[in-house]
């Protein structure tokens, strides 16, 4: 028997000699499932759910395959829903979660789709689709886009007085007279953020606020035999990390303004009561979704903008005797006030984002599932 004699490889393209070689046909880039034929125009925090498309030569595989890593600062998603992936669609959206708020990890680069958000704007930022055959062949796809965002972004802060109020002046302590911050529940308030920043073109979207908080310490001396105690959040007993306030997002006071009025409820039967509390209040800014999205509202993600740290330090001393303000306590000390020498969020090492872990809910001093009280 006569073998027929083999015919040798082109080392470029894997096919035998005088043989043509199969080409890898050009792939097209997706966006929300449309083709992208020019220039696209986005805002940040905007979805940008890329994929490819390609026409394979009969008899061929892709072998691999990779998108570039964008452009500007990017991340997989930022939420406070539960699960670690980002919620897609609207319909399967998780309840939101607020013992924890995070940033997502752009997602794996080497399929044929590519999903994650911007939240820094710049203008002709490429990212290019790049697939091999498995005969060798491979050919690739770029998409240019010009990201918007806000600019200029600030948080201004005004502060109030520390006071001594009369019982039953703020419902929020039950009755007591109270040491608080501002004229809760009466204007102005303790401390009152607005935010101000010149919005995109085509794009006005919404803020909206988180505060968390870093330390808040409570020392209190009872009447005779004077027992000092030191109360602080139970979360801060074995967390160091800050906490998110009672709720997320922050209640808004308006479109672009939230307050704080932080306080507490003085009892009769206590001699001195002082307060150290040192939160954070972040500014974020949600755009309007993309209309081609299919997921509506959750094709965006709120982007960071700026944020404030503040303080409120006062303490009370019980006269036992009846005073001015129609209560026995005089206020020893009293102040508020805010830092704004932070620089932009962007450099912040989780991209200027709130993370938190566990949430301090709002409640009485004397609660044991908020308060955990040591004598000292």
């Amino acid at each position: 028997m006569i073998l027929p004699l083999a015919k040798a490889l082109d080392k470029e393209s894997g096919t035998p000699m005088g043989v043509s070689p199969v080409l890898a046909p050009a792939p097209q880039i997706q966006l929300y499932g449309q083709t992208i034929t020019t220039t696209q125009s986005m805002f940040v925090g905007q979805q940008i759910a890329l994929s490819a498309t390609v026409t394979l030569p009969s008899g061929t595989s892709i072998s691999s395959q990779q998108w570039s890593t964008p452009e500007g600062t990017v991340v997989g998603g930022y939420t406070n829903a539960t699960g670690s992936a980002p919620c897609l669609l609207a319909t399967s959206c998780p309840p939101p979660d607020t013992t924890g708020g995070k940033v997502l990890a752009l997602p794996a680069n080497t399929g044929s789709s590519f999903t994650f958000y911007w939240i820094n704007s710049g203008n002709s930022r490429q990212i290019t689709y790049t697939y091999t055959l498995n005969t060798g062949a491979s050919n690739s796809a770029t998409a240019t886009f010009n990201v918007a965002g806000p600019t200029s972004p600030s948080m201004s802060a005004q502060t109030s007085i520390v006071q001594i109020v009369a019982a039953g002046y703020n419902p929020l302590f039950l009755g007591l007279p109270g040491q608080q911050f501002g004229f809760y529940p009466n204007s102005p308030p303790g401390i009152n953020f607005t935010a101000s920043a010149t919005l995109p073109s085509g794009n006005q979207g919404a803020y909206s606020f988180v505060q968390l908080i870093s330390k808040d310490t409570i020392k209190r001396i009872a009447a005779p035999p004077k027992n000092s105690q030191t109360c602080k959040p139970n979360g801060f007993v074995t967390d160091p990390n800050p906490e998110l306030d009672n709720t997320y997002p922050y209640p808004s006071a308006s479109s672009n303004s939230t307050n704080d009025s932080p306080g507490q409820g003085l009892v009769s039967s206590g001699g001195e009561l002082a307060r150290s509390f040192s939160p954070t209040m972040y500014l974020r800014w949600t755009p309007n979704g993309d209309t081609r999205c299919p997921s509506s509202n959750a094709c965006t993600i709120p982007v960071p903008l700026v944020f404030v740290p503040w303080h409120y330090q006062a303490d009370a001393i019980n006269t036992l005797a009846q005073q001015a303000n129609s209560t026995t306590w005089n206020q020893n000390s009293g102040i508020g006030y805010a830092d704004q020498s932070q620089p932009s969020v962007l450099t912040n090492s989780t991209f200027g984002y709130p993370t938190w872990s566990k949430t301090i809910p709002n409640g009485s001093l004397d609660d044991p599932t908020i308060w955990n009280c040591q004598q000292n």
